[in-house]
């Protein structure tokens, strides 16, 4: 079997296991991805101490369903912040 193909399977077999909470944070990244968390908090309308949490629990899974993105400015709060998006095979496998 290809390894693309091995990785596919490992992720299918990781999106059951997500809370809610992390399953609602990566549907809202995929709809305005790239984005940092206090964007999602804003879209989601939930406590950006919520969304921050999931984020980091999303990126530091044995199969990291999330990824940095880039370093930039926020267009909310103008400040410095880290934007993430979802990782390819994740990204395809949610169409």
């Amino acid at each position: 079997m290809p390894y693309q193909e091995t990785s596919r399977i490992s992720y299918i077999s990781i999106l059951p296991e997500l809370s809610n909470r992390q399953k609602e944070c990566l549907i809202a990244l995929k709809k305005i991805q790239p984005a940092n968390n206090l964007m999602l908090s804003r879209f989601i309308g939930i406590p950006i101490n919520q969304i921050t949490g999931r984020i980091f629990e999303l990126r530091h899974k044995k199969l990291p369903l999330v990824r940095l993105h880039h370093v930039g400015a926020c267009p909310i709060s103008k400040e410095t912040t880290r934007f993430y998006c979802i990782v390819s095979y994740v990204s395809d496998l949610m169409e």
